[in-house]
């Protein structure tokens, strides 16, 4: 074949990858339905759900995660999935709806996330900073329709990264991370997990500060006895309370409702049965059950008693979760596909790194995630090298400055000997 004959057949398979994603992915602009947000909520707290059960099942020790973060990070990789990739994404993540509906609501969700109430002298009545970014690798060619999509629906713009220079890399994204935390979630991305095949990282940041709406005091506050899973007792400092908050009691659990401030965000505090277990709680803790048991809810008068908690969970990843649940093809560096990010079978996700942290005391909670979906070329392929033109001004030449938007020259110049 020709040289032209290559470079014909290579700009039509470009051009139909640009109509197949246009076809697939068109964003669906019909007006996001009270319907419609109930689904995105009950897809997404049906992976918190199971996710948190898998990993509870683990072991036994202290956990915590973001699930909408996750969820979000995942959901933007998910844009650009396609066939079998796809359908396996959408199973885990129990999306019902079709791919292209997803984006829009997503970012209807975003929307009202962020408008956060005010208080009686018209500040926020408490922090929530949700941030999105994808780090994309310098001189690699995505879908200007696939970034533009991430920017529009999730807020996620592109910065573009030489993953070459690993620590540079590194301390990018962590330094981004550790911004939108304000500081409470270092070192997402560990050394040793960017490398030269590292193309694409989708990253989410979540940060939550409130004051409880009716806080516990510090004299309330006492070591009491608290009994581990084996059996044996520690002494936890715990708040006491009595007030009225949203409660429900039925053979298996009790269950209370503290609000921040604002009235919008609640701490929802789930406690087993003493005939029952913890393990048995999170394995019955379906997205239904838990729209059920809040529904059922109502105030009553309670005499509280909280421990004070504060937990980091270190950056775990969390591949081999996500392929227990179902979702292989993504992982699969042979058989992956995302050509919705570049036209092309050429990426998998290497790592689904996640990190969290949560601090809950007398005046109200502090709590943050971060998650970063690191997406690779597969093993051997070498990074695409970047031409670099070097231009070195030795000898006379022309100068303008001019206007870029309408391209009137105002200025023009020749140097002939820069020394007079």
């Amino acid at each position: 074949m020709t040289r032209s004959a290559c470079c014909f057949s290579g700009l039509l398979l470009a051009l139909a990858a640009l109509v197949t994603w246009r076809a697939h992915c068109a964003e669906d602009h019909a007006p996001v339905t009270n319907d419609d947000a109930k689904a995105l909520v009950k897809s997404n707290n049906t992976f918190a759900s199971v996710l948190f059960a898998a990993l509870a099942a683990k072991d036994q020790d202290n956990l915590f995660i973001s699930p909408y973060s996750l969820s979000t990070a995942l959901t933007m990789t998910y844009t650009g999935a396609r066939t079998e990739t796809e359908k396996e994404m959408a199973k885990v993540l129990q999306f019902s709806m079709p791919q292209a509906r997803v984006p829009a609501l997503f970012a209807d969700q975003l929307a009202q996330l962020q408008d956060v109430p005010k208080d009686n002298k018209q500040q926020p009545a408490y922090e929530l900073n949700i941030a999105n970014r994808l780090f994309a690798m310098k001189g690699f060619n995505f879908l200007p329709e696939f970034l533009t999509l991430n920017n529009d629906s999730f807020g996620a713009p592109v910065e573009q990264v030489d993953f070459l220079d690993e620590p540079a890399a590194r301390k990018l994204i962590n330094g981004w991370v550790e911004k939108q935390t304000h500081d409470r979630i270092k070192d997402l991305i560990p050394a040793g997990i960017l490398d030269n095949n590292t193309r694409l990282v989708l990253t989410n940041a979540i940060y939550f500060k409130g004051d409880w709406e009716i806080p516990f005091t510090k004299e309330g506050t006492r070591d009491v006895p608290f009994t581990l899973l084996d059996g044996k007792a520690v002494q936890a400092p715990t708040m006491h309370h009595q007030a009225h908050f949203k409660y429900l009691e039925t053979p298996a659990l009790q269950a209370i409702e503290l609000p921040y401030k604002g009235g919008r965000l609640a701490m929802l505090v789930l406690l087993p049965a003493k005939t029952s277990s913890v393990d048995a709680l999170i394995k019955d803790l379906s997205a239904e059950n838990l729209s059920s048991l809040a529904t059922r809810m109502a105030p009553e008068l309670c005499n509280l008693a909280l421990p004070k908690f504060k937990l980091a969970w270190g950056t775990k990843d969390l591949v081999e979760p996500l392929k227990a649940l179902g979702m292989k093809l993504a992982f699969n560096e042979d058989h992956a596909d995302f050509s919705g990010m570049t036209g092309k079978k050429e990426l998998f996700i290497k790592y689904v790194l996640h990190k969290a942290c949560v601090d809950v005391d007398e005046k109200g909670s502090e709590a943050a995630a971060a998650t970063a979906v690191i997406m690779a070329a597969p093993t051997g392929v070498a990074p695409r090298p970047q031409k670099v033109n070097e231009m070195h001004i030795d000898r006379p030449f022309v100068f303008m400055i001019r206007d870029t938007t309408t391209g009137q020259v105002l200025f023009t110049g020749r140097i002939t000997d820069p020394t007079k």
